[in-house]
């Protein structure tokens, strides 16, 4: 790099060399989150650079420890602490790591309790799958009991109370939908009042924004005023209970998913019931069935049921796929992962084409391996006229020759020990489209990436 300082005085030139790091491979990946509190998850979502061959992952600290594959399950962090993540990418013979970190805080609520619970009480609770009996007491800890609620949902519940004599009771239901171990008021559900026993019911609106995960639920009854969350009263009982946040589910319906070996590919075919506020469809692939990644993306065709193909041209002798379907916000799900046997094969040309051909000749092929081989066209004279090397990937492989420059006639093409293929060269065959100058892509990243 050369630089140049022009003044009136005068002209200073300076002289820098650098480099830029060109990497086969780019770790990355995002979380859902990276400041949580004891026992929550965090979902980690790989977003690597250059295609890699495998993934290896690491949470210390977290449950599961380790992963290897494309995106974990969600990671569960039991014990307070700061604990870093990793994520190793390789491909080929190269590699690259990236680690972040996790903050985990302690979280306690605050203490309820009452001093006089003997003529009121909570006798049940119903909501989702809790339905919970009890005796009076104090406070009762039932975090040990859950239900699940989505993300936008209206969940229907009852409180049941016992009273001793016709007392005016009042309920209240709290749920920490922030998760920061604090029941605010926007995060009460006034379930009304009531004389003598029975049920006081509601609903519950889950906020769109509430975390996800596991929460606490905090129900309260008092005598002839509203509960607090929080503290001591005389007459009363609160209990507590557990509610895990999910996210709604996505506005997809898949009702198939299927594919089968074609000559020279393989072919999924999927279709769908339903489609609202739905985005696209990431094609994954895996050669084990346990590390995924993409190789296609299939927009979402509208609303209402549809159809879908995907041609995977490049297949693997057995092929694991599934679908990543995502929505417009952001959310996502996956398929049920299938699998394609396709049948061994050794070395072979399937096509060549056009025949005859004026400019370029396009030859489709299998290889068994990677590796090099030697690429000849020869005359019916037995002379090699045209000779390249070429790199075979395992599998399917579509490569071209420039033959405008060879004159008409009768040729074999012959590619190591394939079956040689003849084809025909006519120069009057007109070429249409001008010669371009192919340049090779460059993936635009941090770094460069080859």
């Amino acid at each position: 790099m050369v630089a140049t300082n022009n003044n009136t005085n005068t002209n200073d030139t300076e002289v820098k060399q650098d480099f830029i790091s060109i990497l086969p491979v780019i770790s990355e990946f995002t979380s859902s989150s990276t400041n949580i509190t004891e026992g929550q998850a965090v979902t980690f979502t790989d977003a690597s650079s250059c295609s890699p061959d495998t993934w290896t992952w690491s949470f210390q600290g977290g449950v599961p420890s380790s992963f290897t594959g494309m995106n974990p399950p969600a990671i569960t962090y039991p014990v307070a602490g700061v604990y870093p993540v990793s994520l190793t990418v390789t491909k080929g013979g190269a590699s690259n790591t990236k680690t972040d970190n996790i903050t985990v805080i302690s979280c306690t609520h605050c203490t309820a309790s009452y001093t006089d619970f003997i003529d009121e009480y909570i006798s049940k609770v119903t909501v989702g799958t809790i339905s919970k009996a009890s005796t009076s007491s104090s406070y009762s800890d039932f975090t040990a009991i859950s239900t699940d609620m989505e993300r936008e949902a209206q969940v229907p519940v009852t409180i049941t109370v016992t009273v001793s004599d016709n007392y005016e009771e009042h309920v209240i239901l709290w749920i920490d939908w922030d998760q920061d171990c604090n029941f605010e008021g926007s995060e009460k559900t006034y379930l009304g009042d009531r004389v003598g026993s029975g049920d006081l019911s509601g609903v519950i609106s889950v906020p769109a924004q509430a975390k996800l995960g596991k929460t606490r639920m905090r129900v309260a009854v008092q005598y002839d005023a509203n509960p607090g969350a929080c503290g001591t009263a005389e007459y009363g009982e609160v209990e507590d209970y557990t509610v895990n946040v999910k996210a709604t589910l996505l506005p997809v319906t898949l009702t198939s998913f299927g594919g089968f070996a074609a000559e020279l590919h393989n072919i999924l075919k999927w279709t769908t019931e339903s489609e609202f506020n739905f985005s696209y469809f990431d094609v994954e692939h895996s050669k084990d069935g346990v590390s995924f990644r993409k190789i296609g993306q299939v927009e979402s065709l509208g609303d209402g049921g549809q159809a879908y193909v995907f041609h995977d041209k490049n297949p693997s002798i057995t092929g694991y796929y599934r679908l990543r379907m995502n929505d417009l916000d952001g959310l996502y799900e996956y398929s049920e992962v299938i699998s394609i046997k396709r049948q061994e094969r050794g070395d072979q040309i399937f096509s060549v084409y056009p025949n005859p051909v004026g400019y370029r000749l396009n030859v489709a092929m299998y290889s068994t391996e990677n590796k090099m081989e030697e690429v000849n066209i020869i005359n019916t004279a037995g002379q090699v006229i045209q000779m390249r090397r070429i790199q075979l990937t395992q599998g399917l492989n579509k490569i071209d020759f420039e033959v405008f420059l060879i004159p008409s006639g009768n040729y074999v093409l012959k590619v190591g020990n394939f079956k040689p293929i003849p084809f025909v060269k006519n120069s009057d065959i007109k070429v249409l489209t001008p010669l371009i100058k192919r340049a090779a892509t460059i993936c635009w990243q941090p770094f460069f990436c080859c």
